[in-house]
């Protein structure tokens, strides 16, 4: 779990000071000396922290602590630390602000600064001052930032907590996201839980409603079956047969949808005399975890036809225990 840190700049208060001398050091510059309820928050990796310079620490790495309001006459404050690795940096306000970073002690850095309102990322440098970003009035606090050491690539959930999506590269999903494939059957995807997005392969990820993740290159050691979900490597024309992520369920076409690059989605045909489903729902927990299955957790795993199966000598099992060849 990450640690929050609440950043106080140049308050009436007492500032807690730190014997450590921090190699990294950014320094956060805002517009205006008076504005409104202004909060600034930064929060490390828990299993990275070593404290910050100019801060509060939260009294408990493993509980959220408590956010401390800028005093309104300041316009500048500065955090060091030893590790800038997973470092997020959110700003709330009550009143419109802008705001820009400078960094100091990165010489060398191949630390990015990742931006989830715009999807850029930006090579940190010696003394590079980035910004003016804009915080609106009455802007919550967020995790707009993220510092990162290699390239990441960013997936937002909607409102039920999914997304679509697909890539070339091999990807692996941070923690509190997973990625499933799926088989069609009449009007239901059955999804199969994955360990990392394959490349050319559409997957459906869960986790949080309206959050952005940042996936890595990376991959897994699931061995991908049947799937129906399609990648979209490019921008793709849709098709009267496709059906589209909408909510928590795939929705058919109705000629006016296309694909964007990085989606996935079905192409569906009930054949025969039955008309196409006009939604086809998901169903989670098809299968149940193999390394649960104490008399088959030494066998070989794979899939076939969008299943899991254990082979275990000359016997083969499938994913709850029971023996079926």
């Amino acid at each position: 779990m990450n640690k929050i840190i609440s950043v106080l700049c140049m308050c009436a208060m007492t500032v807690s000071s730190f014997a450590a001398t921090y190699t990294a050091k950014v320094k956060i510059t805002m517009s205006s000396a008076n504005v409104e309820n202004r909060t600034v928050t930064l929060r490390e990796r828990a299993d990275l922290s070593d404290g910050v310079e100019n801060g509060y620490d939260s009294p408990n790495p493993n509980t959220v602590g408590l956010y401390v309001v800028a005093a309104n006459n300041s316009t500048w404050l500065e955090w060091g630390t030893n590790n800038l690795e997973g470092t997020k940096i959110g700003m709330g306000t009550g009143s419109d602000e802008s705001y820009t970073f400078t960094f100091t002690g990165v010489v060398g850095s191949t630390y990015k600064l990742f931006d989830a309102v715009t999807g850029t990322q930006t090579l940190i440098t010696e003394g590079g001052t980035y910004g003016p970003f804009t915080a609106a009035a009455n802007t919550t606090i967020n995790d707009r930032f993220s510092i990162v050491s290699q390239e990441v690539y960013p997936v937002t959930t909607n409102a039920y907590g999914y997304a679509s999506y697909s890539n070339t590269l091999d990807l692996v999903t941070p923690a509190g996201l997973t990625a499933y494939t799926g088989t069609v059957s009449g009007e239901v995807l059955d999804m199969t839980e994955v360990d990392y997005v394959k490349a050319g392969e559409g997957v459906i990820v869960k986790g949080e409603a309206n959050k952005t993740y940042l996936l890595t290159a990376g991959t897994g050691s699931s061995v991908y079956g049947a799937n129906a979900l399609i990648a979209s490597a490019n921008w793709t024309a849709a098709t009267e047969d496709a059906y589209f992520l909408v909510g928590n369920e795939f929705k058919k076409y109705t000629g006016t949808e296309d694909v964007p690059a990085g989606k996935a989605y079905l192409i569906y045909t009930a054949g025969g005399a039955n008309p196409a489903p006009r939604r086809i729902v998901m169903r989670f927990n098809t299968t149940t975890a193999v390394e649960n299955v104490e008399a088959v957790e030494k066998g070989v795993k794979f899939m076939e036809n969008g299943q899991i199966f254990i082979r275990r000598g000359e016997n083969v099992y499938n994913a709850q225990g029971q023996m079926v060849k």
